[in-house]
């Protein structure tokens, strides 16, 4: 098949993870794949097939003109499927809002569902396109209750690397981050958004090391950012950051700027930093950095809420109880929920106090993230890009069949 996908690309973000390791499987799989790369300015890359960068004035001009433009091969055949990897809106302007002849263009959406309930322009161009993949079963189900049939695009990990530590490993990080070799560090992996609720993990943390020295919070994220928090104070003549409106120490929190000014370059380097791992967000569409720091054996927490539940449920890691009472939030009026704090307190000081359960945490997220291959991704997107171009039903039957009796 002829394959335009649209969504970040070459760059490592959640979306971009999912374009590049699919992609790069449909390539070595015989397909052709051709890309339009969100927050990609045109660096050298190594994904094996052409990529337009998008530093342009007008996005969805250049859109138009790669789609109309775009040929495979000697007889010059437009794309079979166009594959857009990204939020809702952007799918929205892709395949309503651009001038393209959609006629003979497959079209496929790729989406987290971020909670619900689902606004109503997605379902409607939800309905619009030939298939929809979403990347959680909370999505799968949020989308069921809007009459929209959904299919599964589980994120994978790239078990080669994220993998465990050694303890030679994990003692080298920490004397190269500078970090005491007893330091008990909570960490945090997420992009800095006002969906991610840092206030409330700060809030916990504050709680949780009253009597604990050699507790350490660290932060994986933007220190600032303009659709995010400002998290802490950036000079001394600086205005007062969340860190300090909460009342945290400069000792007591670490960011990521200080670790790859210390030369902790690569993520694996810097998960290996933690002793517990968590993203607390009011509303989350999956989470890729749980599955990854669970695939590096790091005890993992997550509010119970969206994707959360699937991710953690059973003893793979710890739900945190969500409050009951909900707000509507920016993203389509859907739900936002806030985590029972003291629950989360006294789940940080059980795994605090219990370094067997931490032990046990670790192995059983491992074990269970370590089976998320992205090779299983490119399955999935795969049977649903073949039966949309040859409309069938049966690549993704003879799929589901095969994941049944691999179970």
């Amino acid at each position: 098949m002829d394959v335009l996908w649209f969504g970040d690309l070459v760059v490592e973000s959640g979306f971009g993870r999912i374009g590049n390791e699919v992609c790069k499987r449909l390539i070595l799989r015989g397909h052709q794949v051709v890309g339009i790369g969100m927050q990609y300015t045109g660096y050298p890359h190594a994904l094996g097939f052409h990529i337009w960068p998008t530093n342009v004035p007008d996005l969805w001009a250049l859109c138009t003109e790669v789609i109309n433009s775009i040929r495979f091969g000697p007889s010059g055949k437009r794309p079979d499927v166009v594959v857009c990897c990204q939020d809702f809106p952007y799918s929205v302007s892709l395949f309503r809002d651009c001038r393209i002849d959609w006629e003979n263009i497959k079209q496929i959406i790729i989406t987290p569902i971020d909670g619900e309930p689902v606004f109503d322009e997605w379902i409607e161009i939800a309905k619009f396109v030939n298939a929809t993949m979403v990347i959680s079963q909370f999505g799968i189900e949020a989308l069921r209750k809007r009459g929209v049939h959904a299919y599964h695009c589980p994120p994978g990990v790239n078990s080669a690397q994220f993998y465990p530590p050694t303890l030679e490993q994990k003692a080298y990080v920490r004397g190269k981050a500078g970090i005491a070799p007893d330091a008990f560090i909570i960490g945090m992996a997420a992009m800095n958004q006002g969906r991610k609720n840092v206030p409330a993990t700060m809030e916990a943390f504050k709680e949780f090391a009253l009597d604990k020295p050699n507790a350490k919070l660290y932060l994986d994220m933007d220190k600032i950012s303009p659709a995010g928090w400002k998290l802490t104070k950036l000079g001394p003549n600086d205005s007062r950051g969340l860190q300090q409106e909460i009342g945290l120490r400069d000792d007591q929190v670490i960011y990521r700027q200080d670790m790859l000014e210390k030369g902790l370059v690569e993520l694996r380097e810097r998960y290996w930093l933690m002793d517990v791992h968590g993203v607390l967000a009011y509303r989350e569409g999956f989470g890729i950095p749980l599955i990854e720091g669970m695939a590096c054996g790091i005890p993992s927490f997550a509010l119970d809420w969206c994707s959360g539940t699937e991710i953690m449920e059973g003893v793979r890691g710890i739900l945190i109880a969500r409050q009951p009472e909900m707000r509507y939030g920016t993203w389509g009026n859907a739900m936002d929920a806030d985590p029972v704090v003291p629950d989360l307190v006294a789940k940080l000081n059980e795994l605090y106090h219990n370094a067997t359960y931490r032990a046990f945490l670790g192995e059983q997220g491992k074990n269970w993230a370590t089976q998320r291959t992205w090779d299983k991704a490119a399955d999935a997107v795969e049977a649903v890009l073949k039966d949309v171009v040859n409309g069938s039903q049966g690549y993704i039957t003879e799929l589901m069949a095969r994941s049944t009796s691999n179970a």
